[in-house]
């Protein structure tokens, strides 16, 4: 008996080799990454002058009378307050005449905890007791630590 004839032989057909292709190509993903770049530099400026800046809590008011008597009254009061130290300009305009003081002249120094200092021994030496001192001085000792 003779074998089976053989089918015959199946060609060989070449497989597809996909081809490594290069991501598409556009100035939007470039762009992005410029735009997302810069608001991280700006971010980390501001940060830093924020840290090392000497105003971290800057507020203005201004109030304004009429009075029969001295005419318009105004007063203005800016205020800078840093970690360590601060800067209070209260003025007073009336009818044209513009009067300043700083607060600095009330309590001796810009510093806080010097300030604080400053004032409970002028309140201390003015004979006021504990819960006085605390009302005039509170707030700088709140500011101060």
């Amino acid at each position: 008996m003779q074998p089976a004839p053989a089918p015959p032989a199946a060609t060989l057909q070449p497989v597809p080799v996909a081809t490594p292709s290069a991501p598409p190509v556009s100035g939007d993903s470039d762009r992005t990454m410029m735009i997302h770049t810069g608001l991280i530099v700006t971010a980390l400026i501001l940060a830093l002058l924020g840290m090392t800046g000497d105003a971290w809590s800057v507020e203005k008011q201004s109030d304004t009378v009429d009075d029969p008597i001295m005419g318009t009254i105004t007063t203005t009061t800016e205020s800078e307050i840093g970690l360590d130290d601060f800067s209070i300009q209260s003025c007073v305009d009336i009818g044209g005449m513009e009067i300043c003081g700083t607060e600095v002249d009330l309590y001796g120094s810009s510093d806080l905890s010097d300030a604080y200092d400053n004032c409970t021994s002028v309140a201390e030496a003015n004979g006021d007791n504990e819960s006085q001192v605390e009302e005039e001085c509170g707030s700088l000792e709140d500011m101060a630590n």
